[in-house]
């Protein structure tokens, strides 16, 4: 069990998502165990096999769960429907196999020799125990929490020196700017692509990655281009802050990477990897004061001109 904790702490990145991984595999166990106790039958050779078998058996549907439910989060905000989606795809899978195992380890229960009689009755009713803890434990416990995997991490490309170029990632760790993007949503726009539509109402706040966008201003005749963003600035934080109203429209000037940030980024981030969130929270912080401090400034020179 403590190995396969430390994989699934090194390939899904976190202590906690390990812990998840671990225990819908131990419940089985732990009945095992109790069903053994009251039904009357000792540990033996035959019986001692079973906690093995079925746990390498079950880590196998956790893995298979796992790895389905962190691709069909790729650019999905909705949690619950990835959940969905996971359990629709390889759920079946995983029951016809249990099924498949059960009936084949129950056959033992036919054979006269008392041991082996245990150890298929057992064994079926650890399998089948362990695909209810991977079909509903386990995607309970997943419910609110973003799966990260190493392979995710590799796979994100920040350029050169993220810390200088992007404020928002100031003071981090390229590896820790990396863990930053996959728990919120990258985003990608074809050039011409809206960003951000004026009037609609927002709840995100968007970070440039790379590649530029326009800010346009205005409808009709008298919409005008205002500034030009790129790689590092924000946009749309009172968005995110007090779910306002969009002010301008923001158009990708070529293939744009926008990573957008909500209040769910902000609960999992800090839940899953407080010391990364906090210097995160600082450098928000920092950035709301500078847009803040940009804003008195132009309108105490709209009040001297």
């Amino acid at each position: 069990l403590g190995i396969i904790f430390l994989v699934m702490t090194a390939m899904f990145l976190s202590a906690k998502i390990g812990f998840f991984a671990i225990l819908p595999n131990v419940v089985p166990i732990v009945i095992f165990f109790g069903v053994m106790g009251w039904l009357g039958i000792y540990l033996n050779l035959g019986t001692s096999l079973i906690a093995a078998i079925a746990l390498g058996i079950a880590v196998d549907s956790t893995i298979h769960y796992m790895a389905r439910l962190n691709l069909e989060l790729r650019g999905e905000t909705d949690q619950a429907a990835a959940i969905v989606r996971t359990l629709r795809t390889v759920g079946v899978p995983i029951v016809y196999t249990t099924i498949a195992l059960f009936f084949g380890f129950l056959t033992f229960a036919l054979s006269n020799f008392i041991p082996i009689r245990n150890f298929g009755v057992l064994a079926g009713v650890t399998m089948a125990t362990a695909l209810g803890t991977n079909l509903v434990l386990l995607p309970a416990l997943l419910s609110t929490t973003k799966i990260i995997t190493l392979w995710d991490l590799l796979g994100v490309k920040l350029g050169d020196d993220p810390a200088t170029t992007i404020p928002l990632f100031a003071d981090l760790r390229p590896a820790q700017a990396r863990i930053v993007v996959l728990m919120g949503d990258l985003r990608h726009f074809a050039p011409g692509e809206i960003v951000v539509r004026r009037g609609e109402i927002g709840e995100e706040m968007y970070v440039i990655i790379a590649g530029r966008a326009d800010v346009f201003a205005g409808e009709g005749a008298g919409r005008q281009r205002i500034n030009e963003l790129k790689r590092g600035d924000v946009f749309g934080e009172m968005g995110l802050v007090r779910h306002a109203e969009r002010t301008a429209d923001v158009v990708a000037a070529g293939d744009v990477d926008v990573l957008a940030l909500d209040e769910h980024f902000l609960r999992r981030i800090k839940n899953r990897y407080p010391r990364i969130a906090s210097q995160v929270f600082l450098n928000l912080t920092r950035l709301l004061s500078d847009h803040l401090q940009r804003t008195t400034e132009r309108y105490v020179a709209a009040r001297s001109a």
